[in-house]
């Protein structure tokens, strides 16, 4: 039905649907990423988008573990990428369904203020 690439940064380099092509001679299975525009803009999907230029470089560049040490999964199957560098933490869940080719995802991103000792917390879909 479908096969999603990821990056270690945990942004989806690749998201092809299987049963659909595009225009291409001869036609290609089509891949709704553009990797030529998302490398242009820095707009993989999945990436994570903050006012704090620094942190925004640092989450989008990092190594992140995934919850399975399998390298390939298949529907349905969970996963789950993490990410922290003691100030900034980064969670990314995805669930792939074999009924859909898209069933969502949450995220969570946690800032450490090192000042105060509180946390401000975001989340992105």
């Amino acid at each position: 039905m479908y096969r999603v690439e990821f990056s270690t940064a945990a942004v989806v380099k690749s998201w092809q649907l299987k049963k659909y092509t595009d225009d291409a001679k001869p036609p290609r299975i089509l891949d709704l990423v553009h990797p030529d525009a998302a490398q242009q803009t820095g707009g993989w999907p999945f990436a994570v988008a903050l006012n704090d230029e620094q942190q925004e470089s640092a989450a989008n560049g990092a190594l992140y573990q995934i919850s399975t040490p399998a390298s390939t999964l298949h529907a349905p199957a969970d996963a789950e990428f993490s990410w922290s560098d003691g100030h900034l933490e980064v969670t990314k869940r995805f669930h792939f369904d074999t009924r859909t080719w898209w069933r969502g995802n949450v995220g969570e991103i946690r800032r450490r203020s090192i000042l105060a000792g509180n946390e401000l917390a975001g989340r992105f879909w």
